[in-house]
């Protein structure tokens, strides 16, 4: 780990710091994606045993 310095928050550097952000965002983005996944199968699931299309992404 690098030294406290005055260009530092926590014992890490400024560009350390955005790498984090963008790691961090990138997770979020990845959980939703899966949710929503996870979701339209289920919903997919529920249409199909029910006997209904599936809607068409197409409009």
């Amino acid at each position: 780990m690098a030294p406290v310095t005055d260009g530092s928050f926590l014992g890490f550097a400024g560009n350390t710091w955005v790498v984090f952000a963008s790691l961090f965002f990138i997770s979020l983005q990845i959980a939703h994606l899966v949710w929503k996944w996870r979701r339209q199968a289920r919903i997919d699931t529920a249409r199909t045993a029910a006997g209904l299309q599936l809607e068409s992404l197409e409009k």
